[in-house]
């Protein structure tokens, strides 16, 4: 199990490092899970929203009216993918709503032909 955050899916504005290591995070997972799932090796990520976190004591103040996570939360959503997740899934995490993989869209290709499905196992 890997720990990303939603600035592994989505790109977050005004800390593009942050972002930069969460992307490589999700990449990670989703590159090393086809290749060790025939070794019987899971990988998947939790990718949270902002959570009640030391991280984030010095600017709560800002979160005011923002709903945080709390670490139960997170630990609820790891229990739910290593119930039910699939190799390679990236499971996104946010107050209120059940956590869930994350559906990356396929790459497009060539004019006229439809895009292709480049993701591992429809992920």
């Amino acid at each position: 199990m890997a720990t990303a955050s939603l600035a592994g899916i989505v790109p977050m504005p005004g800390d593009a490092l942050y972002t930069l290591s969460k992307h490589a995070v999700v990449g990670y997972v989703r590159a090393a899970a086809p290749v060790l799932e025939p070794d019987g090796i899971r990988v998947n990520a939790v990718c949270p929203g902002f959570a009640d976190t030391p991280l984030i004591a010095h600017a709560k103040a800002q979160f005011a009216d923002f709903p945080l996570l709390t670490a139960d939360d997170v630990a609820v959503a790891i229990e739910a993918i290593l119930e039910r997740g699939e190799p390679g899934e990236c499971w996104f995490v946010q107050p209120g709503n059940e956590p869930s993989p994350y559906r990356f869209r396929g790459v497009p290709g060539a004019k006229g032909t439809p895009p292709p499905d480049v993701t591992w196992k429809d992920h």
